[in-house]
């Protein structure tokens, strides 16, 4: 084999391995993609699954949706801004239980990259999230008939839609909420 063969055997032996590296890549991006779910602005997540009287509500979302910006906020009005939006969603009073169910919201815990120096500086590809999730104790479980979230949509206009998925001891179901369909009912 000449000289000039062996050396184009040993690029199209590097150019497949390059190949197959970037189709693993892709491969993992699409997992991690499949995994965590688009992040689509206007676009959000509600899950909610109680058995007894125990229920979880968690709420993923682009942090566009919520404060209108996924950097980490430098000036006071974006820190004020975030600090507000925070505080609103940990007082759980977005979300409306059935009223005859007795629900209170227990705790809530929100989680985002916009409050960490977790981004680096000028990094124009950020896609920050905001993830909340919330514990509530209803006294009447079995009179849970609906979640509405029009407050979420009226405080926080960016959001469009909210992909919703329950699940009870006895049923689930799937459904998407809008500004004009802001209630997801469970019977």
């Amino acid at each position: 084999m000449s000289e000039e063969q062996q050396e184009a055997d040993h690029i199209d032996e590097h150019d497949d391995e390059h190949d197959e590296e970037e189709e693993h890549e892709e491969h993992e991006e699409d997992e991690d993609h499949r995994v965590h779910g688009a992040h689509e602005h206007g676009a959000a997540t509600l899950t909610i699954a109680w058995s007894g009287n125990e229920l979880a509500i968690d709420l993923e979302t682009p942090a566009f949706n919520v404060v209108g910006f996924e950097y980490v906020p430098t000036s006071e009005e974006d820190k004020a801004l975030l600090a507000e939006s925070v505080a609103d969603l940990e007082a759980g009073e977005l979300l409306q239980l059935s009223s005859g169910a007795d629900c209170v919201f227990t705790t809530a815990v929100v989680q985002t990259e916009l409050s960490e120096a977790a981004h680096e500086e000028g990094d124009e590809e950020t896609h920050s999230d905001i993830d909340v999730a919330y514990a509530v104790q209803c006294q009447n479980p079995d009179e849970l008939e609906s979640l509405d979230a029009s407050g979420l949509f009226v405080r926080f206009p960016n959001f469009e839609a909210l992909q919703v998925q329950w699940l009870s001891d006895t049923q689930q179901s799937a459904t998407e909420l809008t500004s004009d369909s802001p209630i997801v009912s469970f019977k």
